[in-house]
């Protein structure tokens, strides 16, 4: 039988051992531990917010704050701790840039889309907000979104020559652009619309209809059944209650078939009940429709290598994960499983 890890030229007792310190590490970060904070996060955050309470005017203070709470995966805590930056700085664009990230994940659409016009606005070649703006745009999906976040895409890279999303958003740009084109080449002529189409023809509906109806003061809102779905799994997975999670991410992908992060959250619940097939070939399909997905590169590695499947793209996925996401990789796991991997290749004993 053929080693996974014969490519590393290690002897096959080695290749073994690094598949048990792969499995020991990724054990250690699967996402059900992961909303679970762990101590060192919770000692960090607690002087983090003693610093705010007794800095109660800085910005740095309370921003600090934020970051780490969103790294621990406390969302809504870091969401708050975004708005009291925002109070002391309505222009602090990395907390609008955050702000709006945190509600595209919660299924805001429309607020996250304010959050980030704002930046845009205040802070015009902020990257992170250009990013999330034109990803937002285009999982719109309609024409209006995809045209708008060519918009964005081209200022991302126009003016963030040397940022690690440059190659994804240039992937993505050329993406966009080849959607409109064939949408261009099966509308109808002109001719053909002129003589069928009403004299008043309605305008082309809006990305994220009736966004800009929304006021700055107004409350986020209800979240939209995907992202209401997406809320349940999520509710589900901190309560490891699998079956439920399962059935929530269902429903977000009959809302959503190809959304790739529904899909990487349903292979991992699926693997947690040891349905290992469909969670196999969920992931599959998910790594395979949007590779730079971080959540899916994180569940695509984590799956493939408990299983002995794939070992090397595998691995390749969670180095294209560490390279592109780095704060998410260290956070699962995944960095310091690299690095033992590395150790391993170079004949070294991890510590």
């Amino acid at each position: 039988m053929t080693c996974p890890f014969e490519r590393f030229n290690l002897p096959t007792v080695r290749a073994f051992t690094i598949i048990g310190a792969l499995l020991f590490f990724s054990c250690a970060a699967c996402e059900f531990d992961r909303v679970t904070v762990d101590s060192d996060s919770l000692e960090r955050i607690a002087k983090l917010k003693n610093g705010a309470i007794t800095q109660p005017t800085s910005v740095q203070a309370h921003y600090s704050l934020a970051l780490s709470l969103e790294e621990a995966g406390l969302d809504m805590q870091a969401a708050d701790a975004y708005h009291k930056v925002l109070q002391l700085n309505e222009t602090h664009g990395p907390s609008l840039g955050a702000l709006g990230r945190l509600y595209e994940k919660l299924g805001y659409f429309t607020a996250s889309y304010r959050q980030l016009m704002t930046c845009v606005r205040v802070a015009p070649d902020f990257p992170e907000c250009l990013y999330q703006l034109g990803a937002l745009l285009q999982r719109d999906g309609s024409n209006t979104g995809l045209q708008q976040s060519l918009t964005y895409w081209r200022r991302f890279l126009e003016t963030a020559q040397n940022h690690p999303k440059r190659a994804e958003v240039q992937r993505r740009l050329n993406e966009v652009e080849a959607q409109l084109d064939t949408a261009l080449d099966k509308a109808p002529s002109s001719t053909d619309v002129s003589a069928s189409a009403p004299s008043s023809a309605p305008p082309t509906a809006s990305a994220l209809p009736d966004h800009s109806n929304v006021k700055s003061d107004e409350p986020v809102g209800k979240l939209n059944p995907f992202g209401q779905a997406i809320s349940e799994a999520i509710a589900a997975i901190r309560k490891k209650d699998s079956p439920a999670a399962e059935r929530a991410f269902r429903r977000a992908l009959a809302l959503r078939p190809d959304d790739a992060g529904a899909m990487a959250g349903l292979a991992e619940t699926l693997f947690h009940q040891k349905k290992t097939a469909e969670a196999q070939s969920t992931i599959s399909k998910a790594y395979e429709i949007d590779p730079k997905n971080a959540q899916t590169q994180w569940v695509f590695g984590l799956i493939m290598i408990k299983t002995g499947q794939n070992i090397g793209k595998a691995l390749e996925a969670w180095e294209a994960l560490n390279r592109e996401s780095p704060e998410f990789a260290k956070q699962v796991g995944v960095t310091k499983t690299l690095e033992t991997v590395k150790k391993m290749r170079e004949g070294k004993q991890p510590q």
